[in-house]
């Protein structure tokens, strides 16, 4: 019986927090209601310097691409040597552990399972690296969309505000004069000697603006998008691009016996593959991404590098590096 007594006490004493906060709550937002002209005013004055210095799309410097194609390259080299460890082991046919690591009775096992274990952590920190790059410029076009709707919107609404209140005023002089007296009573603030009408006048529309906000703000951010669909759909390729892995020859003898024919068949394949495919960057790329990737593969591939080397592979170098001024030039001019 004292248990069912202590029971009841506690439920009743949650249902009497709750009705209280409800109320506390409630009475917050018809405060914020009645004096929304306000709330409007400030928020558009600060969307209105926010627009101001916000540019479409913050882009990446030159530096960072730079960098980003560094970083990126490692990382396709790293996913690489994974793939290749992935085949090492089909073609060894190791069993697994239920941890999905190779299992480690065989000396090859515990070779790849270390080798995985080291590469692990750099993938990650590269795809970290090349991931924050790669979303920056979408996530500044994304945030101007909605400043740009939102000071739009509250331009909009507080028109329509003071559209609303003329006809709600007569309304809580008339019919709605209980709505006028009930507000009055329960606002946490009160402004000089305003009315009754007046604070219901306010709450109608105050409550009628919150609605028109959202739906103008929605109406508008649908706008700017359409309007910049091409932009959006630039800076989302660019940061939904995947790394493809590249894969090195492990054998040092066969790689010493086959440089040269391995270097040709990449030269022949880049003539096939679209210009950028050869720089490694995407369709939609701009100029400065398409300038930054050309340099950083230059710096790899330029004739002076192998200037002490046998002619072979000064003229594979040559030849590497017309494919990408071939490559750079196509995408300029798509670019532009």
């Amino acid at each position: 019986m004292a248990r069912r007594r202590k029971n009841d006490d506690g439920a009743t004493f949650v249902i009497g927090a709750v009705v209280i906060v409800g109320i506390v709550v409630l009475t917050i937002l018809l405060t914020a209601t009645v004096f929304a002209p306000a709330i409007l005013m400030v928020a558009f004055a600060v969307y209105q310097l926010k627009a101001g210095t916000r540019p479409m799309v913050e882009e990446p410097h030159e530096s960072e691409l730079l960098n980003l194609s560094t970083v990126e390259e490692e990382l396709a080299a790293k996913i690489g040597r994974l793939e290749e460890i992935e085949e090492v082991a089909f073609d060894a046919d190791l069993m697994r552990n239920a941890d999905y690591s190779f299992h480690r009775g065989s000396r090859l096992g515990k070779q790849l399972n270390a080798e995985i274990e080291s590469l692990g952590p750099r993938v990650s920190e590269l795809q970290r690296l090349a991931g924050d790059v790669r979303a920056a410029p979408l996530a500044s076009f994304q945030q101007w969309v909605h400043v740009t709707a939102m000071r739009s919107a509250i331009g909009r609404t507080l028109v329509v505000y003071l559209a609303i209140f003329a006809g709600s005023y007569w309304l809580v002089m008339g019919p709605w004069k209980d709505l006028g007296a009930f507000t009055a009573r329960h606002v946490l603030f009160h402004a000089g000697n305003m009315s009754e009408v007046v604070y219901g006048a306010a709450f109608v529309s105050g409550l009628s603006s919150t609605i028109v906000l959202y739906l103008v703000y929605r109406s508008r951010t649908g706008r700017i998008l359409s309007e910049h669909a091409e932009i959006a759909q630039r800076w989302t390729e660019f940061a939904s691009f995947e790394v493809s892995p590249t894969k090195e020859i492990a054998d040092e003898e066969v790689y010493e016996e086959d440089v040269s024919s391995h270097q040709h068949r990449s030269v022949l394949d880049d003539a096939k593959r679209a210009w950028h495919e050869v720089l490694g960057v995407s369709s939609r790329a701009s100029a400065d991404e398409i300038n930054a990737a050309y340099r950083a593969k230059m710096m790899k591939n330029h004739p002076d590098k192998v200037a002490e080397l046998d002619d072979e592979f000064r003229q594979l170098a040559e030849s590497r590096a017309k494919m990408l001024n071939w490559a750079r030039d196509e995408g300029i001019q798509a670019s532009g």
